[in-house]
């Protein structure tokens, strides 16, 4: 009986997450919250979201010295909400940074 009660509140709370995270997904594409810029570091480990234009660029098009990924690049108007997953490490003398970008979200356009 414990066992059960147990599962049941696991499948509940998993169900309740499931849902909020379509729902908040649904709302930040629709723009009915605004996208939250993060910038998280963990050790070795960066966590990056916004939004930009340029949804391959790993930093934001607005950070100075980023003239590939700015805003006036070629790239389309759409907008994009991006997640990035940086890991550093060194090989010697040299630093690399290995980006994973873990989600994309189309915003719609201001009505």
């Amino acid at each position: 009986m414990h066992t059960r009660w147990i599962g049941g509140t696991l499948v509940a709370l998993m169900a309740a997450t499931l849902m909020a995270g379509v729902i908040g997904v649904d709302a930040l594409q629709r723009r009915a919250i605004a996208a939250p810029s993060i910038n998280l570091t963990m050790g070795s480990y960066q966590l990056r979201a916004f939004a930009t234009h340029t949804p391959n660029c790993r930093i934001p098009g607005n950070q100075p010295g980023n003239s590939f990924c700015s805003s006036n690049s070629i790239y389309s108007i759409d907008e994009y909400y991006v997640v990035w997953l940086l890991n550093r490490s060194r090989r010697g003398n040299v630093t690399f940074e290995e980006a994973r970008r873990l989600a994309v979200i189309r915003l719609n356009p201001n009505p």
